[in-house]
């Protein structure tokens, strides 16, 4: 991975983590996927669980996490 690739990753998680600091019903983010553990290359994407306050409750077939 070249360190334009890298850099703009950062950037990009940057101005997504600033996002999601302004919003008051996400208390939690989970960064996952190859830029968790820093390999990223040129086709990666940003894989991120939100954790939302919401008081509907799951569909069956998925998962939730809630505060």
């Amino acid at each position: 991975m070249s360190t334009a690739t890298h850099q703009i990753f950062n950037d990009a998680l940057e101005a997504l983590i600033d996002r999601i600091k302004r919003d008051r019903s996400v208390p939690a983010a989970i960064l996952c996927g190859s830029l968790s553990y820093d390999k990223v290359w040129d086709k990666s994407d940003i894989d991120v669980v939100l954790v939302t306050i919401d008081d509907n409750k799951p569909a069956d077939e998925g998962l939730a996490l809630y505060r």
